[in-house]
């Protein structure tokens, strides 16, 4: 038998042709149709749920994409708004809340955390140095400008007491290279990156 489809207006129809024969030799053609209407409506109808199924996955699998990108980057967008207020307000002694898994959100949280407990030990290392630092270069200064002053008076000082403000005046001026020098060295020691 052979099967062929054809089309007889808009109608597929499923055509099977077998060659009879009688005595050895064909003397008959027997044709059989039949309609593919049924079969072409079914072919349609699973086309188009295939269609609008794959829209549908696609826009479902689009959605839930944009949700589990937003619940991934939501930590990341929250640790940069923290270090944008801290470096605008240079409030060091706040954290970086995180309370999720110790996955590398959460790795990048502790590090950010342990950054900041960093800077803010060293700005108040730093700041207490600058205190320190003034109050011992005052003293030296201060002492500097009264002996200045009792050499500028008139009538001048005794001959004695000059040569005392004199000695004074470079006693305080050697503890003022030294003060300077220990302060150069401290903050060239303190620029030094410690490994951690």
């Amino acid at each position: 038998i052979a099967v062929t489809t054809v089309s007889i207006g808009k109608q597929n129809l499923l055509l099977g042709t077998e060659l009879i024969s009688a005595h050895g030799a064909y003397s008959k053609i027997l044709q059989v149709a039949t309609s593919l209407h049924d079969v072409d409506q079914t072919l349609t109808t699973l086309w188009q749920i295939l269609i609008a199924g794959g829209v549908i996955a696609t826009l479902l699998a689009f959605g839930a994409g944009w949700w589990l990108a937003g619940t991934a980057v939501r930590p990341i967008n929250r640790i940069t708004s923290t270090a944008q207020e801290i470096g605008a307000t240079q409030d060091f002694s706040r954290r970086v809340a995180h309370d999720g898994p110790p996955d590398e959100v959460g790795r990048l949280a502790a590090t950010f955390n342990t950054m900041l407990a960093r800077l803010q030990a060293a700005f108040q290392t730093q700041r207490r140095f600058v205190a320190d630092a003034s109050h011992e270069l005052r003293t030296p200064l201060t002492s500097i400008r009264g002996n200045l002053g009792l050499l500028q008076r008139e009538p001048p000082i005794a001959e004695a007491d000059r040569v005392a403000v004199l000695s004074d005046l470079v006693s305080e001026s050697e503890r003022l290279s030294r003060l300077v020098g220990d302060l150069l060295t401290s903050t060239a020691a303190a620029s030094v990156p410690v490994g951690g």
